[in-house]
């Protein structure tokens, strides 16, 4: 399984890549910027995209550069408040994503082992 963690904040992003390690999923890609994210999306494949709704452009990223890769599976990771998350996994889902889950910061271990296994 291929992962990308589209995540502006270094330490957030490696403590989710930490849990993911932790269930035995290793391919992940990490992505701390607008073009990083651009330039992975353009170029591989992957299963799962975790993207943060709090990093810069992502949901120019989520909405354009996204939709038309044959992923579908997007777990939106948000600190924000509760309408603005909801309104970005309406929009996720009005893009017809196959899976679209919410993962609110700080992580709860439990839940991304029990989810993204």
């Amino acid at each position: 399984m291929n992962i990308l963690i589209i995540e502006s904040d270094i330490i957030q992003s490696l403590n989710l890549q930490s849990i993911l390690f932790d269930i035995k999923i290793n391919n992940i890609t990490i992505s701390h910027t607008a073009n990083e994210a651009i330039e992975q999306l353009q170029n591989y494949h992957f299963d799962i995209i975790f993207c943060s709704i709090s990093a810069y452009d992502s949901i120019t990223i989520l909405s354009k550069y996204i939709k038309n890769k044959k992923l579908k599976n997007i777990v939106i990771i948000s600190e924000e408040n509760e309408n603005i998350s909801m309104l970005t996994y309406d929009m996720c889902n009005h893009l017809n994503y196959k899976s679209v889950d919410l993962l609110y910061k700080p992580f709860n271990i439990n839940i991304v082992k029990k989810n993204y296994r």
